[in-house]
């Protein structure tokens, strides 16, 4: 069935009904149309810019601990991951061979555990927490098993704090690995006295 134009009530143009919003709740075609809609927020927030602004730092302000909850599941969905990953702009440094689609693939089938210890970021925390009596919580980072070679799917590892802390260029990937699983990880975590912050 084909759809007969509409004419905007403010811009007066015939607009075919995929250029309206339609209600959430009725379904109908609400006026003006999707570019007079767009033209009008502009001219509102050209013209109270200093309001809009004092109104987004004090909700921002009033939301703290909401913000940090959302960033925090955000960061452990492959996009959330993928936006913090190629933010650091580790291409300038250490060169960078991955799109965000090889990302979000390497990530999805990555078992969220230290590649080194097998801890988990949770189990991590606890570890980095109660060894160097921080409030600062960290998720598991990225490191490359061969620091000769950039960062791609081949040499991408996660890895928790402590673990990439003290890898560094030194240690192999496969002898790091037989260390933290000897001397870190679960085996660190069970000898060390445990502290509860709170939030």
């Amino acid at each position: 069935m084909i759809s007969m134009p509409i004419k905007c009530k403010y811009c007066f143009r015939e607009v075919d009904e995929t250029g309206f919003y339609e209600s959430r709740t009725t379904g109908k075609i609400l006026q003006p149309c999707k570019n007079c809609r767009s033209e009008k927020g502009k001219k509102y927030r050209s013209k109270h810019k200093a309001k809009i602004a004092t109104r987004n730092r004090q909700w921002v302000s009033d939301n703290l601990n909401r913000l940090r909850e959302h960033r925090q599941v955000y960061r452990r969905t492959p996009n959330g991951a993928w936006t913090q990953f190629q933010s650091h702009k580790r291409s300038s440094k250490h060169g960078f061979k991955f799109s965000k689609e090889e990302f979000i693939k390497w990530y999805s089938a990555q078992p969220q555990i230290c590649y080194y210890c097998g801890l988990n970021s949770s189990e991590a925390n606890i570890l980095f927490q109660s060894l160097t009596l921080s409030k600062k919580r960290y998720q598991l980072q990225y490191d490359r098993k061969d620091s000769k070679k950039p960062y791609e799917p081949d040499n991408v590892v996660l890895a928790c704090k402590i673990c990439n802390d003290h890898k560094t260029d030194f240690f192999t990937a496969s002898d790091f690995r037989v260390i933290a699983r000897n001397y870190l990880g679960i085996n660190l975590l069970n000898k060390v006295p445990l502290f509860e912050f709170e939030d």
